[in-house]
């Protein structure tokens, strides 16, 4: 007969085994299941705090005034034709005429009397290339011709032609900015690019689209040099980071993660700047000199790096992150369902309280909803193995900076503004897969800063690539500051030319 387990190995086991399922119970959902975090509510962010299966705040508070229910019906704007259309699109009128425009009763001709609208469509052009061959005119002065003996120069004079972006590549600024559009703002991968680009009437290679991104990302670097500089001095940041892969990586294996770090502006900054780094990995010495004599606030998640912040610097948590382990909590384990959902729902009150305080049911202040779901934290003990025990470990290591919010106005409730930036990289790493080399996965960054800034500072991006291509390169070598200032996103000329 088999040995008998003991009572102490047979816990144990049912303990696992109770984490496995837990464990397939989540990866079964976040391959079938709803993506939504949201609450399974009549209306999210309208939270009833004493529901019997809520668990959440069960004493009434003691103010001696009842609490008043207020039901709001929220009606979605209707979109117009007119605000479907931008108003730049140009307008053309088609008018059909009667080619035999004679009276069916006597069979003279008729006159035209007026016009009468049909209907609206809109026309769709095809994209299409031209090769353009560059000439100078050569201009010769008669009388310095006549007289070379007095000024023994050269009578002869040519036309100045701009700089190209690539010397001796058929490139111009409107097929790079069309190539960066296509990859950084539709996903568009380069082999994609080839096919259209061959429909048109070019044939070129993957290796060369790939040059002319690396290439002319030399020309924006100074740019983005600035805009790190001016993004660091600013008060208020959001941070975060994500996966990417590089093949051609020193000492690494071509599968092995590397990654693109974000910083960007709070809504509160008149300039708004987002700024993507990549880094081979996410240790603390990244950090330390991505932030280097930083004195400002980062809100960013609870990864251990972020504590190795310059001294100078200040940092805040993110209740989304928190809100996310705890919907990951209630959905991966049954038998914790009820408590997970509990600590789940105190913190949609607290986002409820935070962006729709006009819509909740509870008059109690944001602050007092956040120390009672500390103090319920505090009161319960689970498992750290499980989901639910790692949510409340989060809540319990990142307590201090969750509550920084409450004590400055400045500061955001949650990180959700950069983690709408990062999703721009994350959407186009599942097009593109990978950078082939540390160049590549360098340009990727600046190209990723870049539209990301423009489309934040209300410009279109793919004009503004454009436009820097065609003004950039007639810069001298090494620009000064004031020189550099004229293209940067909020300036009058690029704010008149790019929007």
């Amino acid at each position: 007969m088999a040995d008998m387990v003991s009572r102490e190995e047979y816990e144990k086991l049912l303990e696992e085994n109770k984490q496995l399922k837990e464990q397939l119970n989540y990866l079964t959902r976040k391959l079938f299941g709803k993506s939504s975090e949201k609450a399974d509510l009549p209306e999210q962010g309208q939270i009833s705090l004493f529901d019997e299966d809520a668990g959440v705040f069960t004493e009434p508070e003691t103010t001696g005034k009842q609490t008043e229910t207020v039901t709001y019906t929220r009606k979605k704007k209707r979109t117009t034709r007119q605000e479907k259309i931008a108003p730049e699109v140009p307008i053309k009128e088609i008018i059909y005429t009667d080619d035999e425009a004679t009276c069916k009763n006597c069979q003279r001709d008729l006159q035209p009397i007026g016009k009468s609208f049909v209907r609206e469509q809109i026309r769709f052009i095809p994209a299409k290339l031209w090769l353009e061959r560059v000439f100078k005119v050569t201009y010769k002065c008669p009388y310095c011709e006549e007289h070379q003996e007095i000024y023994n120069q050269s009578s002869l004079y040519q036309a100045a032609v701009p700089n190209p972006i690539l010397a001796h590549s058929l490139v111009t600024p409107s097929l790079i900015a069309q190539v960066i559009h296509n990859k950084y703002e539709i996903y568009l991968p380069g082999y994609r690019q080839l096919q259209e680009f061959k429909q048109l009437g070019l044939t070129v290679s993957e290796p060369t689209i790939i040059n002319w991104l690396n290439k002319s990302a030399e020309w924006f670097k100074p740019i983005v040099e600035r805009l790190k500089a001016e993004l660091l001095s600013q008060r208020y940041l959001h941070g975060d980071e994500t996966t990417c892969q590089v093949l051609r990586e020193p000492n690494k294996k071509a599968n092995t993660k590397s990654y693109l770090w974000l910083v960007c502006s709070a809504k509160q900054n008149s300039h708004q700047i987002v700024y993507f780094e990549y880094q081979p990995n996410r240790s603390k010495k990244i950090v330390q000199q991505l932030f280097k004599n930083y004195d400002g606030h980062l809100l960013c998640d609870g990864y251990q790096s972020y504590n190795y912040l310059d001294e100078l610097a200040e940092r805040s948590g993110c209740w989304a992150h928190l809100r996310r382990k705890f919907y990951e909590a209630q959905e991966g384990n049954k038998s914790g369902h009820s408590l997970a959902k509990a600590g789940f729902k105190q913190i949609e009150v607290i986002f409820g309280s935070y962006y729709h305080p006009e819509t909740q049911l509870t008059k109690m202040p944001i602050r007092q909803l956040v120390e009672q779901f500390f103090n319920w934290v505090h009161d319960h003990e689970v498992l750290n193995k499980t989901k639910l025990g790692k949510a409340m470990t989060y809540a319990l290591n990142q307590e201090i900076y969750l509550k920084k919010f409450l004590d400055d106005d400045n500061i955001a409730l949650d990180n959700n503004l950069a983690e709408r930036h990062i999703k721009q990289a994350v959407m186009g790493r599942k097009n593109w897969l990978f950078s082939t080399s540390q160049a590549g996965a360098e340009a990727n960054a600046i190209y990723l800063s870049l539209v990301e800034t423009a489309k934040a500072n209300g410009l279109k991006a793919k004009r503004y690539f454009e436009y820097l291509l065609e003004k950039l390169p007639q810069l001298p070598t090494f620009p000064t500051t004031e020189q550099l200032a004229v293209y940067l996103p909020w300036s009058k000329a690029v704010q008149a030319n790019c929007r």
